[in-house]
């Protein structure tokens, strides 16, 4: 459902707007090798272009500059125009070069009504998928979808340091797509919007909001030393009375509010890959946070082969796992919802768990010495929920992707892990 009204979102907002399809294209794509004949460079003006999807929908664009490019005028206008093939946009987007673009505002009329509004659009060193800088100041606008109305707001789109070409070649062979696009410095801040929701029935709608999304990473050649990216706000509202409502309404919630952060770092020399961090945290729920490292991970894992990456997947080894779980109401909603289920009470269900957990959890890990460890610590967390830290440890040092999924016993898999737990801590 939340998918089915992101699509709805971006199809009522968007339609026609093919200059972002040349721009945010690039900036959903990785990077290309191939290099396309550069013309003589030159600087093309638009005064006035209008262009007409075949849903009626209608973009004006009343000023823009691309200076230094190296497409003609008949190009770029085929590059916006919204009915173009995708297969002559992708070979636009592989040739096209700017040295610097500016485009004031870029209005958009969605042929049932309303307007769209993208603001002071720029750019600059764009060549071959290669983008210097992008951006944007702001969307706002409303329209209307089939299944009803839909409105958005956003502030400021900012890309740097792009290398992104690689995707661009999707299309054509989508094997060789990197798994890693290559940007240096992604934000965007103060998206807001909300679309119909079809699934929930006529009049009902979905919020969708977020505070800002960062993302940051560094490079060496084409292999990524570190990165991290920060989502900040993301909130889902449904309207109530939705499936999606009554859903959260089991554990007393209105609406989804979610934060993450996640964070790597790789050592080419070494090897190693390590997850320094990835957490998704909710207000008046909880936080899951897991750490990893990654032993025998080949470079080639940035690369752009599809079978060279699996290959330094399979080849790749678990060297360390660290789950936590930080609660902040969740567990309490939950021992909640299902005590009422069983008909008994809170207290009594609590106690049930930890029975279960002291005897379910020493047969589940097949008498290891660290088993009842384990289970005194889940017992703990049971009793005060606070937090409870699983700790992952190959006994042999590290632990081969290859032998996970050969393992054919999951007893003889977990008497090669050490397994340790810690509750409140």
């Amino acid at each position: 459902m939340f998918h089915h009204s992101v699509r709805l979102a971006s199809r009522a907002t968007l339609a026609g707007a093919s200059l972002l399809t040349l721009v945010l294209a690039l900036g959903a794509f990785p990077r290309l090798a191939a290099a396309w004949p550069v013309g003589q460079e030159e600087e093309v003006t638009l005064d006035d272009f209008t262009t007409t999807s075949k849903d009626g929908d209608v973009m004006t664009i009343k000023h823009a500059e691309f200076k230094g490019t190296n497409l003609s005028e008949d190009e770029i206008k085929k590059l916006l125009t919204p009915d173009t093939s995708q297969e002559d946009k992708t070979a636009l987007m592989q040739k096209l070069k700017v040295g610097e673009m500016s485009i004031p505002l870029i209005d958009v009329a969605p042929k049932k009504g309303g307007a769209i509004h993208i603001h002071d659009v720029t750019g600059s060193d764009i060549d071959s998928g290669k983008v210097g800088k992008f951006g944007f100041s702001g969307i706002d606008g409303s329209g209307t979808d089939k299944d009803g109305p839909v409105s958005i707001k956003a502030g400021a789109f900012t890309m740097e340091n792009a290398d992104l070409a690689d995707a661009l070649g999707a299309a054509k062979d989508p094997k060789q797509i990197s798994p890693l696009t290559h940007l240096g410095h992604v934000s965007w801040e103060g998206l807001d919007f909300t679309v119909p929701d079809k699934d929930a029935g006529p009049g009902k709608t979905i919020h969708i909001a977020l505070g800002s999304v960062e993302i940051r990473n560094n490079y060496d050649g084409d292999i990524l030393k570190d990165g991290a990216t920060t989502v900040k706000g993301l909130v889902i509202e449904p309207s109530k009375g939705s499936e999606f409502a009554n859903s959260l309404a089991i554990l007393g919630y209105t609406r989804v509010e979610l934060s993450a952060h996640v964070a790597a770092h790789y050592d080419a020399g070494a090897k190693k890959l390590t997850l320094d961090d990835f957490t998704i945290d909710s207000p008046n729920a909880g936080a899951i946070k897991l750490k990893a490292d990654f032993a025998d991970i080949d470079p080639a894992l940035f690369g752009a082969d599809a079978s060279a990456r699996m290959g330094a997947v399979m080849g790749g080894a678990i060297a360390a796992i660290e789950i936590k779980f930080v609660n902040a109401g969740l567990f309490e909603k939950s021992v909640t919802y299902f005590a009422d289920q069983q008909k008994t009470t809170p207290d009594a269900l609590k106690k049930q768990w930890m029975g279960a957990a002291g005897q379910m959890l020493p047969a589940v890990l097949g008498g290891d010495p660290s088993a009842l460890k384990v289970a005194a610590e889940a017992q703990k967390f049971i009793a005060a929920p606070t937090n409870l830290t699983i700790s992952l440890h190959p006994k042999s040092g590290t632990f081969k992707f290859t032998d996970a999924v050969g393992a054919g016993d999951p007893m003889a898999l977990i008497s090669t892990i050490d397994i340790a737990a810690a509750a409140n801590k």
